[in-house]
């Protein structure tokens, strides 16, 4: 009976590794497709300290250390996170 009992246990206790890695693979591709494409041309970057959000190659984001700046997608993510639009560099357009 014992010999029995340890077939048993044994063959429960091994997983499928394929389908477990499978299952992993078709988790990820599906998170994938939920992630927001950001297209480099809307990406807008804001300033902690001023509350204003600006176009990556502005010139009065030069001198901004990297810890101060905040990544937005787009330039309606910087107006929904109550940042406004820089002046000199037109950020809403």
């Amino acid at each position: 009976m014992t010999r029995e009992r340890d077939e048993f246990a044994t063959k429960a206790k091994k997983p499928d590794r394929q389908k477990t890695y499978d299952e992993r693979e078709e988790r990820a591709k599906a998170r994938e497709a939920a992630v927001e494409k950001v297209d480099p041309a809307e990406a807008r970057i804001g300033v902690a300290g001023t509350h204003v959000f600006h176009v990556p190659n502005c010139p009065l984001l030069q001198d901004v250390p990297a810890g101060d700046r905040i990544q937005f997608t787009s330039k309606w993510d910087g107006v929904d996170a109550a940042y406004k639009p820089c002046p000199e560099c037109r950020a809403m357009q």
